[in-house]
């Protein structure tokens, strides 16, 4: 097959036998044959006959360093070449390069290893970052250890400032001039007890005698006093009843349940609750018609955890009465007077 396919490419290039050709001369029966451009790595030997192309010629393919050369020997030992096939002083190129023997060795490319060593740009780099962040760490270590100091003088100043403004006494509470902080609310047990008059309801008066004799019926006010604020009000004894002249002031809870803090104005002697009475520590002291009696409570329990009362009687100072009401946040007191004969009357005054 091979040496068919040099047969017509000879052809196909012209005339082997002209002078001009670059192919050279034919060969002759005895003349050595030799075609490179085999493929590498194709040599064959036959050491029987075997048929070619050229008629009764054994044929031998000896493969050269070079390339692979083509030669028909006959049993005698001469060359001959078959005919029509040229002997071609000039290398062809391989049809098939890769399968040739000689190729010059490749040269591979050597790939860097995954993880190189380091060099000493990079060491020095590693080694300035990480003291760039031992600074950054020791800067951030002390801006903390600076506002946890601020932080702690900040507590101690507002400490401080809170024991101050206990020992601040309070401002007075403002009202519109001329008007009573309350109005007189009986309550429905006894709304037929009482007759509330004025303009804004600061006038309360008993109506008739209450039918158990010694006891007093209280009247409540509109004033709910809370936690955390202090309260003053003023009350005018405007009469007292002739036959039943008992009278008097204090607070209750919410809707007239305890806590209990009432003060007498026959002799000024208190009671807690369900308590007896208690004698006036300074001796009996009697409230009369015309006085004005002024009342404030401290429901703010700055000092102690209860509210308290104290009261001054027209002029005089205050008194302190009562250090034990107890005050719970959801609740609150109300202002309220007890009277029990008939004709007996108390006034609101402005503030």
């Amino acid at each position: 097959k091979f040496v068919s396919a040099m047969q017509r490419y000879a052809t196909s290039h012209g005339d082997p036998g002209s002078s001009g050709s670059s192919w050279g001369t034919p060969l002759g029966p005895t003349t050595k044959s030799r075609l490179t451009g085999t493929p590498a790595g194709d040599r064959r030997e036959s050491t029987g006959a075997s048929t070619s192309t050229g008629a009764g010629l054994s044929s031998r393919y000896v493969g050269s360093p070079s390339g692979s050369n083509v030669g028909a020997l006959s049993p005698g030992g001469t060359s001959r070449t078959p005919k029509g096939v040229l002997a071609s002083r000039r290398p062809m190129v391989a049809l098939n390069p890769s399968r040739s023997r000689n190729t010059s060795p490749q040269v591979l490319e050597r790939r860097p290893p995954d993880n190189p060593a380091p060099s000493g740009d990079s060491l020095s780099r590693m080694a300035s970052l990480l003291q760039t962040q031992d600074n950054g760490l020791a800067q951030q270590l002390r801006d903390n250890q600076t506002l946890a100091a601020a932080l702690q003088n900040a507590v101690l100043e507002l400490q401080g400032l809170r024991s101050q403004m206990q020992e601040i006494p309070p401002p007075p509470l403002k009202h519109r001039p001329g008007l009573p902080p309350f109005y007189w609310v009986p309550s429905q047990d006894y709304i037929k007890e009482f007759d509330v008059q004025g303009g804004y309801g600061e006038f309360v008066t008993k109506k008739g005698d209450f039918e158990d004799e010694g006891w007093v019926i209280p009247v409540s006010s509109s004033m709910k006093m809370v936690l955390g604020g202090i309260y003053r009000y003023s009350i005018k004894i405007v009469r007292k009843s002739m036959n039943r002249p008992q009278l008097q002031f204090g607070i209750h809870g919410p809707a007239h349940q305890k806590p209990w803090r009432l003060i007498t104005t026959s002799r000024c002697s208190t009671s807690r609750d369900d308590e007896p009475w208690h004698d006036r520590p300074q001796g009996d002291r009697s409230v009369d018609a015309g006085s004005i009696i002024h009342v404030q409570i401290d429901c703010t329990c700055r000092r102690i955890p209860f509210a308290t009362l104290e009261y001054a009687l027209d002029d005089g100072p205050y008194e302190v009465v009562f250090q034990d009401i107890p005050l719970p946040p959801a609740s609150y007191l109300i202002p309220v007077v007890s009277m029990g004969g008939d004709g007996s009357c108390v006034q609101v005054m402005p503030i």
